[in-house]
């Protein structure tokens, strides 16, 4: 019969075992999520139906494992991580890869403005299209699931400037709209030339974490890109382009053929590819370094532009990182779902919705309206509706569900979260983390819709309230402390196993 000091001594050696280093296996894939068929495409207030598609969207998958637990890692190129597309590749993925418990996967979108509208179009094409991007999704899971070998991996850093932040702060409130512009002394890409012109609300972020993968000839098969940075230059466009994603695998494969890239976006809620002020020496630049002042299709100079940078800074942390890589790493998956305070619209606001439906209805009735006039007016009821569903809501539920992971990987930390997450809620995660170095995704599973901060809150504009996100600045710090507190328990298991190794 065992003692009890030999039954904890078991016990100490099971949860060791739970971390301990152990050979990982690596498999990429990637495949097409494009459409000849005419699709509204995402990101703006009036409508655009995609003429073709400039360069292709792309799904990637990255499978990571070590015989105790595992990842999959899956980016999009799409605004948002679409859940009905999500919910038919998990289905198929459950069937046909009875290995891979579905919830080991971890989806991002890279935000492009230039992906196919889940939400808007026909009937039938929107159910052609989530079928399509659903067995996609699953064939490259699959394909990266079935490919995995014994490989290594090396992590780093690099600092590089790939967007600023596009909140506009002035010294006097500025004028609101119903459902689109919330009133405040801020406002979205605003006017910096003028004497009312106060400040940049906040800084960027520029730290972009990098995962690289090698096999075990040292040769590298593909890198993880975690960049604070939204792909939407081409938001003008009216064809389905992965934007600046499309430019950096172009270059990625002159300088380092034959290897996958997997786009992460850390928390970048309030980018934009645009500065906020500097524009004539913006433009003098594009001029002498393209030789040329007019684009040949929408985005195209700063896409070539940010896509250069994040390739020297790619060069930049690999010249280092390599030089310290591992075969053998403990790994550890953790995925619940978080309870998240609500915003709750205050009667006013739902009084101003309601008025708000009122004054668009006769505006969209109006003979005098033009048909873009309509589209934007459409999505201001839209807003406006949102507002009064919220409310129905926080008086069911004042908590938001939301699907979170946080993962480790040696040294290194992740956690995601489904929403346009405001840049000072990754640094809040980052700094607190007990790991060397913390990816912070956002835009996971689940719609999109902003997070803001309590100071972008007070500040208004668009961005900002309940007209544009369901969870409140409260909830987006819940986030950040169940965030730290998992990525503390995942590390504190190394103490655990020490203990262990010395009794």
């Amino acid at each position: 019969m065992r003692t009890i000091r030999q039954l904890f001594i078991v016990a100490l050696a099971v949860a060791a075992a739970t971390l301990s280093a152990a050979p990982l296996k690596i498999g990429w894939a990637m495949n097409d999520i494009s459409t000849d068929e005419p699709v509204y495409l995402s990101g703006t207030f009036h409508a655009r139906v995609s003429k073709g598609v400039r360069d292709p969207l792309k799904v990637t998958a990255l499978a990571i494992d070590n015989g105790e637990d595992c990842v999959v890692f899956v980016s999009l190129d799409l605004i948002h991580t679409m859940p009905w597309g999500v919910k038919i590749a998990r289905e198929i993925i459950a069937k046909t890869v009875p290995d891979l418990p579905p919830e080991k996967i971890l989806f991002n979108a890279t935000h492009t403005h230039t992906g196919v509208n889940e939400w808007r179009g026909d009937k039938a094409m929107l159910e052609r299209y989530r079928n399509f991007l659903g067995s996609q999704i699953a064939k490259t899971v699959t394909e990266a699931w079935n490919s995995r070998k014994p490989g290594k991996i090396a992590y780093g850093y690099d600092l590089v400037v790939t967007a600023f932040n596009r909140r506009i702060v002035y010294f006097t409130r500025q004028k609101g709209s119903v459902g689109m512009n919330p009133g405040g002394c801020a406002r979205l890409h605003g006017n910096t030339n003028t004497p009312d012109f106060s400040h940049v609300e906040g800084g960027g972020d520029p730290f972009v974490n990098y995962l690289f993968t090698y096999d075990l000839n040292d040769n590298l098969t593909g890198a993880i890109m975690n960049v604070p940075y939204t792909a939407q230059c081409s938001i003008a466009d009216v064809h389905l382009s992965s934007d600046t994603w499309h430019d950096v695998r172009q270059l990625m494969a002159k300088r380092h053929p034959g290897i996958f890239i997997l786009p992460q976006v850390a928390a970048a809620g309030e980018a934009t590819f645009e500065q906020p002020y500097y524009k004539a020496a913006e433009r003098r630049r594009n001029r002498l370094i393209f030789g040329r002042t007019k684009m040949d299709y929408p985005g195209e100079f700063p896409r070539k532009v940010i896509a250069d940078r994040m390739l020297t800074s790619f060069d930049r942390a690999l010249a280092w990182a390599q030089k310290e890589k591992f075969s053998d790493l403990p790994i550890k998956h953790v995925t619940k779902t978080l309870h998240l305070t609500r915003h709750r619209p205050s009667d006013e606001l739902c009084a101003e919705a309601l008025k708000g439906i009122e004054e668009i209805k006769a505006l969209r009735n109006d003979p005098k309206t033009s048909p873009r006039m309509r589209t934007s007016l459409g999505m201001r009821e839209s807003k406006c509706r949102q507002v009064l569903a919220m409310r129905k809501n926080w008086d069911k539920d004042p908590k938001y569900p939301m699907e979170f992971h946080a993962l480790r990987i040696g040294d290194i930390g992740f956690v995601s979260e489904q929403f346009e997450l405001y840049f000072e809620f990754g640094q809040r995660i980052a700094a607190r983390s007990p790991f060397v170095q913390t990816f912070v995704i956002q835009l996971s599973v689940g719609g999109g819709g902003y997070l803001a901060t309590e100071r972008a809150e007070k500040n208004g504009g668009y961005g900002t309230g309940p007209l544009i996100g369901p969870v409140a600045p409260k909830g987006g710090q819940e986030f950040v402390e169940a965030a730290v507190a998992e990525l503390k328990a995942l590390k504190a298991m190394d103490a655990k196993a020490d203990k262990t190794e010395k009794r």
